[in-house]
């Protein structure tokens, strides 16, 4: 439903730009979710509007909408809003969204926005930026709720009341003792059915789910799903809290992750911006390396099929039936390495269990390369009517059983192997797993014409 609102008011944005009609756009601006403005400002694809409407929005909205934003509209607004509109901005933003923008600027712009933001908002930003990209520290949020084990619940109320318009999350509230190691939490709803005159140390629970700043952020990301909480807090050795990671920063994450498997998975670099987003010559690059990898591993294809030369110029129908082979064995090994790649991502599997996988697969692949090569047999009398057919039906069943059976081995495990060489598994992609199995499928292929019809 959203979208199809902005759709419909989109041109009537569109017309109000135009015209220059500010009643009209400081109403859309004061109407509209933050959510909803964002979008449709990316529909406009006209930045010489994106700070114009900024503008528009309310105060107390901007930094809302401004975190709505793609990461290339936030720097074209970052480049060419008013310093101390950015300084400003940046004050309100949330603590791990504005880190991400500050590294992403630039030198010179970075120098004249950070001095006019407040101190202590500063030096926050320079605490979360020294956590490197692939951490929980580098997701985490100082903007959380904390209490002193010591006061009462009411005390505790009250606290919570002050703090509650700063906070990104109050529903978890932390418990530290005078040095700020993390002792207990509780839960606002804790509070609010526990007696006014009860301490906190009193209700609250010490059973504290904790992770480290330094644990790699998918990890981080997977506890959090693991547990079903809104919120984890993040400690130093020592067990200071230094900061929590919400839900809605792990689902960033979860997205960022999959995206970067589906483009490893289809033999891409990954992007850092979209599809249309990212600079042409910057896709190509992204793209040609594997290809050329892989065209190399089809080439020694070529040069197998062509060590048996005489064989396929004696039976031209083993000719016909080649993409038959390399499909098959290709599209066993993809459909293979998929799963088990998924799996790793999901925890289910581990190095250790290659034994498992290979005894799995190769019991799916023979009976996968049975029931395909019996539907074979009518193909191969379809396209050949020689006395031959039956000794090259044999060939194309023995073959499909075991160029199959062996891509479904090589797509399994290839994962796991690179899992192991730390490398992602999610490189074992279907095209590199299908190129491999391309190879060794054809010498399978010829290897067994050649002893049954020579």
């Amino acid at each position: 439903m959203p979208v199809m609102i902005n759709q419909l008011l989109l041109p009537e944005l569109r017309e109000a730009i135009e015209s220059e009609d500010m009643t009209s756009l400081d109403s859309f601006c004061e109407i509209l979710h933050p959510s909803a403005i964002a979008d449709m400002l990316q529909e406009l694809e006209d930045p010489t509007v994106y700070s114009h409407i900024f503008k528009r929005v309310q105060a107390h909205n901007r930094a809302r909408l401004f975190e709505y934003l793609p990461d290339e509209i936030q720097d074209e607004l970052a480049a060419t809003l008013p310093v101390e509109d950015m300084a400003k901005l940046i004050e309100h933003m949330s603590h791990d969204e504005r880190v991400d923008l500050v590294k992403r600027m630039d030198d010179r712009r970075e120098a004249e926005i950070m001095p006019l933001v407040a101190r202590a908002e500063r030096e926050d930003i320079v605490r979360l930026s020294k956590y490197d990209e692939s951490t929980a520290g580098s997701i985490m949020t100082t903007d959380y709720a904390s209490v002193p084990a010591e006061i009462n619940v009411e005390e505790a109320v009250r606290r919570l009341r002050r703090e509650a318009p700063d906070r990104e999350t109050i529903y978890y509230v932390f418990v530290v003792d005078a040095d700020r190691h993390l002792i207990g939490f509780l839960e606002l709803k804790d509070l609010i059915v526990a007696s006014p005159w009860k301490k906190v140390s009193d209700i609250m629970r010490e059973d504290v789910i904790r992770i480290r700043a330094e644990m790699d952020v998918e990890d981080a990301a997977a506890m959090l799903a693991q547990y079903d909480v809104l919120a984890l807090p993040v400690v130093d050795a020592d067990g200071k809290l230094l900061g929590i990671i919400t839900h809605d920063d792990v689902i960033d994450v979860v997205i960022d992750a999959a995206t970067e498997d589906a483009h490893l998975m289809g033999a891409v670099q990954p992007m850092s911006a979209g599809y249309l987003t990212t600079p042409f010559g910057e896709t190509l690059l992204k793209r040609m390396p594997a290809l050329v990898i892989l065209f190399g591993a089809e080439m020694i294809a070529s040069f197998v099929m062509q060590g048996y030369d005489k064989l396929l110029h004696t039976f031209e129908t083993l000719m016909f039936l080649v993409p038959v082979i390399i499909a098959t064995g290709g599209n066993s090994g993809s459909q293979a390495a998929t799963l088990v790649t998924r799996a790793v991502a999901l925890g289910e599997l581990d190095v250790k269990d290659w034994y498992k996988v290979a005894l799995r697969e190769l019991f799916q692949g023979c009976i996968l390369g049975i029931s395909i090569g019996v539907l074979s047999i009518v193909a191969v009398n379809l396209l050949s009517a020689d006395e031959n057919v039956a000794r090259v039906a044999t060939v194309l069943v023995l073959a499909l059983v075991a160029v199959t059976t062996c891509g479904s081995l090589v797509g399994s495990l290839l994962p796991l192997l690179f899992l192991r060489l730390g490398i992602d598994p999610a490189y074992s992609s279907g095209p590199s797993v299908a190129s491999i199995i391309d190879v060794v499928g054809i010498g399978i292929y010829l290897s067994i014409a050649a002893a049954i019809l020579l």
